[in-house]
């Protein structure tokens, strides 16, 4: 992985690694369709990215790579389009991505040893996962904060409806939280000003 060190600096460089030393790498450059590598990716990606970087002039190269359970994988090309196939292993993300409005999300991680597990944001702050419930408050609490903030200092900026998250427990022992910002209680409102070296907020697609 010598050559990505070289050039991680690339805005937009990104990596994604996924089961049994499967791993995709992309350093995206306009002018050549940038350098991309990867081992052991499913044949259905290798096949799908030959396809639209050889025939699409929008497709030249990948802003985002997901590698999921079971062979499945999601992409995000550069002016927001998204494919993907999941294999039947994100049925409930599946029916999440086929409703959302187009060019409307901004992140999407597969846990690729966890069929059914997801992390979506969306541009507009709104937050689905699915997760082992050890998990969900943890990252519940983190979600809250940085949906207030996000919330609190961009608001005039986003566009799209905010509805109030629901949390549930599935079948399956995942918890799975499902919509837009949530109010952040005061104990974590407080853990929030305690902390003095959290990143600036995400501010949406300023393109």
């Amino acid at each position: 992985m010598d050559w990505l060190n070289q050039r991680s600096k690339v805005v937009g460089t990104h990596i994604a690694i996924g089961p049994y030393r499967t791993y995709y790498a992309c350093v995206p450059l306009p002018t050549s369709g940038g350098i991309k590598c990867s081992s052991n990716i499913p044949s259905t990606l290798k096949d799908h990215l030959e396809r639209e970087t050889n025939s699409n002039p929008n497709r030249k190269f990948t802003s985002q790579v997901s590698l999921g359970h079971g062979g499945s994988w999601w992409i995000q090309w550069p002016n927001g389009d998204i494919t993907w196939d999941f294999e039947g292993h994100y049925d409930e993300l599946d029916k999440i991505l086929h409703s959302l409005p187009e060019k409307s999300v901004s992140y999407l991680a597969l846990n690729p040893w966890g069929a059914g597990q997801y992390f979506l944001l969306l541009e507009d702050g709104s937050v689905y996962f699915s997760l082992p419930a050890e998990w969900a408050q943890d990252v519940e609490r983190e979600v809250a904060l940085w949906q207030n903030r996000f919330k609190t200092l961009t608001s005039g900026s986003v566009k799209g409806g905010k509805p109030n998250s629901s949390t549930r427990v599935s079948g399956s022992g995942l918890v799975v939280l499902h919509g837009g910002p949530r109010e952040a209680s005061r104990e974590t409102e407080d853990e929030d000003r305690d902390r003095q070296d959290l990143p600036p907020p995400y501010e949406g697609n300023k393109n």
